[in-house]
């Protein structure tokens, strides 16, 4: 019975088995899947060259950006959607915050060491990298050694 149905018919019942659309079954014919592939690997690509050449700390608004400049059509969704299958995620770096408060009054310690760690015999020079201490009256600034 299948030799008598036409072309037509057969594509038609083998994308049914296949549960894909027969518009997808010529497009795929057609050559234009090869072609969404091939942008979708390149893409793949620029996104993450551009990715790992910010040392991994741009998102995808500053990598849409860059591929934007280059002339190659996408949307940011599309890099969204790329970067999570990849599994890249920016890395934020954390901003410097000031721990010392050098302008004070109050007395310094003396840096004795001057850096110079070696010791003749043990217990002679000790150091530590404690900046603050707690005491009975409260936290205690150490200084810098």
């Amino acid at each position: 019975m299948i030799k008598q149905l036409s072309k037509q018919h057969k594509i038609t019942i083998l994308c049914k088995i296949l549960k894909c659309s027969t518009s997808a079954y010529y497009g795929w014919q057609k050559g234009k899947n090869r072609k969404r592939e091939l942008h979708r690997r390149r893409l793949t690509t620029l996104v993450r060259t551009t990715y790992h050449g910010s040392d991994r700390t741009y998102g995808s608004p500053r990598i849409y950006k860059e591929i934007k400049e280059l002339a190659v059509p996408c949307s940011r969704t599309h890099i969204v959607k790329i970067m999570q299958q990849q599994q890249l995620w920016a890395v934020q770096k954390r901003k410097f915050k000031v721990t010392i408060d050098s302008g004070h009054d109050l007395p310094v310690a003396e840096n004795i060491l001057n850096r110079d760690f070696t010791a003749d015999s043990p217990n002679k020079k000790w150091v530590s990298d404690i900046s603050y201490i707690r005491t009975k009256e409260g936290w205690l600034y150490l200084g810098q050694l």
